[in-house]
């Protein structure tokens, strides 16, 4: 599959879309189909190595936190999802053509990839959208509650 991956901290330049191994789903995780990956503020961060020391990372990494899509593999454990069930959550590497996500929510019908793919951070996202229209997977084993602030610009990658 394709993703996108840097070898070494940098700037943009460092970016590279490479073929890479699909990621699988493991226990209280789903694997997705990638339609939208939300790029926030602290992915250039990471990217540039200024995040080393609190989230240390094995190069070459791929990049991405947010992604929005369609389940194709369940983890152990995970009860309410199926695959074919569209969601969107925080994971890692997200920029990606399959992603594993540990944290998600059903996408309500009424709200496009775009627009979940906005948020700064998925779980502030959660927290945003009243609860007739997504409720929070209870497999997850970190809160979906967050306290960031709202205000980021966010961008999109769309595969």
């Amino acid at each position: 599959m394709k993703a996108v991956r840097f070898a070494e901290y940098g700037g943009p330049e460092v970016l590279r879309v490479v073929e890479v191994e699909e990621p699988h789903a493991g226990a209280r995780q789903v694997r997705i189909a990638v339609r939208a990956a939300g790029v926030n503020p602290i992915d250039w961060k990471i990217r540039a190595g200024h995040m080393r020391e609190m989230m240390p990372m094995t190069l070459p990494a791929g990049m991405g936190l947010d992604a929005a899509g369609v389940v194709d593999e369940v983890g152990e454990g995970v009860r309410g999802t199926a695959v074919g069930d569209a969601v969107f959550g925080s994971g890692s590497a997200t920029y990606a053509e399959y992603a594993v996500l540990s944290n998600w929510a059903a996408k309500p019908a009424r709200l496009t990839n775009t627009v979940l793919r906005n948020a700064p951070s998925t779980s502030f996202a959660v927290t945003q959208i009243p609860t007739s229209a997504a409720t929070p997977n209870t497999n997850s084993t970190r809160s979906t509650r967050s306290t960031n602030p709202a205000g980021a610009t966010n961008g999109a990658i769309y595969v």
